[in-house]
C-alpha cells in the first residue's frame, strides 16, 4: 500500500541579485567557480577524487550558453543589465518525517470532517497527526513494491 509523507509546501522567491539566478541554485555558477587544481594541503584520496569529478563537469560546462548566460548574472550588478531585476520563483519543503497510508489519510480525513463536536479541515487533522508540525501535502514514497514504474 501506497506510504505518503506528511510536508509543507512553501512558493519562496528570491531575486536573482540575492542568489536567485538559475546558475546559482543548479550549481553551474559553483562548477565554474571551481580552480583548476585542487589546493595540495587539502588533498586525500576521497576529495581528490570528488574534485575531479567536479573538475571534469566544470570543464564540460565551460563555454556552454548555458554557463555563458549563469556567469554573466552573477557577475552583473543589480539593476544593469536585462532581467537582473527578475525575481525567481522556487519550492520548498520541510517534513517532520511522519509517513502514513494514503488510505488511513483519506479515512481519517473523512473522520474529522464529520466528528460531531470538533470537525477539522483536513490539513488541521492531518497536522495533529503529523506531531503538530503544519503540512499542505502528501509526498508519495514510491518504492518498487508500489509503483510499476522503474526506479533509478
Amino acid at each position: 500500500e501506497l506510504l505518503g509523507l506528511y510536508a509543507y509546501i512553501k512558493k519562496v522567491t528570491l531575486p536573482t541579485s540575492q542568489g536567485g539566478g538559475k546558475g546559482d541554485i543548479d550549481g553551474t555558477v559553483m562548477l565554474l567557480s571551481l580552480p583548476t587544481t585542487f589546493p595540495s594541503s587539502l588533498i586525500s584520496s576521497d576529495t581528490d577524487v570528488l574534485f575531479q569529478k567536479s573538475r571534469s563537469a566544470a570543464n564540460a560546462l565551460e563555454g556552454s550558453s548555458h554557463a555563458l548566460s549563469a556567469m554573466s548574472a552573477a557577475t552583473s550588478i543589480s539593476g544593469s543589465g536585462s532581467g537582473s531585476s527578475r525575481s525567481n520563483y522556487y519550492i520548498t519543503t520541510v517534513s517532520a518525517g511522519n509517513a502514513i497510508h494514503c488510505s488511513c489519510h483519506k479515512k481519517a480525513k473523512a473522520a474529522d470532517r464529520n466528528h460531531p463536536k470538533a470537525p477539522k479541515s483536513e490539513w488541521e487533522g492531518a497536522s495533529l497527526r503529523n506531531s503538530r508540525v503544519t503540512c499542505n501535502v502528501i509526498l508519495p514514497l514510491v518504492s518498487s513494491k508500489t509503483s510499476k514504474v522503474p526506479l533509478v
